[in-house]
Parts: structure tokens; sequence; C-alpha cells
């Protein structure tokens, strides 16, 4: 898995940490802050909801 540390340190130099969540297979170092899901491949994978996922679907996630 690919470590994360750069998309979201681009999403904090944007301004859109707060406002913008990351959902992802890669992994995540101890310093990243906003809204951010990680490890989802293996649900993906078997089929579950988020393998019909595409780009531009809009995602609602309740924290």
């Amino acid at each position: 898995m690919r470590e994360m540390y750069k998309a979201m340190k681009y999403l904090y130099g944007m301004g859109l940490n707060k406002t913008t969540a990351l959902i992802t297979d890669g992994r995540f170092s101890g310093i990243n802050n906003g809204c951010f899901v990680g490890h989802i491949s293996p649900e993906a994978a078997e089929g579950g909801p988020l393998a019909i996922i595409e780009d531009g679907d809009a995602i609602e996630i309740n924290i």
C-alpha cells in the first residue's frame, strides 16, 4: 500500500483538508490531519458497496 503523506499534504497546502475526505487503500502516517478513510480494498475486492463507486460519485461519510 502506498503512503498517502503527499496526497494529504497537498490537500492541506491547498486549504482543502477541512472540507475534503480522502478514501483510499493507501496507508497513513501519524501526522496527517483532516478526514481520511484507509484500507478499504478488502471490502471492495469482496464485491461490497465500495466496488461499484466510480469517479464523480457523491459519497456521504457519517462520522
